[in-house]
């Protein structure tokens, strides 16, 4: 990640609630799950089959943050409709059809 997403995690942090302090801690310990991430993504990923197991829980993974996060906040503007909700999910699953077609044709 590059430094402008770790200080925009940061500001998420403190916007929900963190102190200061939890929030930098916070922002720490997934900067560490990070590389323990990676370092087990370049050992594994040498293997044929291996690789498509990390991009699978990888993608899971961003899918979760996006229903769990990014939806329950737009909701969160006090007047939802059936409408809206049929553009943010519809959005969800072009976006993930975009990233499936991207794998596929690479």
């Amino acid at each position: 990640m590059t430094k402008k997403t770790r200080v925009g995690d940061f500001g998420i942090l403190v916007r929900s609630g963190f102190s200061v302090t939890k929030a930098l801690f916070s922002n720490f310990l997934s900067a560490l799950v990070a590389l323990g991430g990676t370092t087990l993504a370049l050992l594994l990923g040498q293997e044929p089959g291996q690789s498509s197991l990390i991009e699978g829980s990888t993608a899971g993974g961003f899918i979760y943050i996006a229903i769990a996060g990014v939806l329950v906040e737009m909701n969160n503007s006090g007047h939802v409709t059936l409408k809206s909700t049929f553009v943010q999910l519809t959005s969800l699953v072009m976006g993930m059809g975009v990233a499936l077609f991207i794998s596929l044709v690479e």
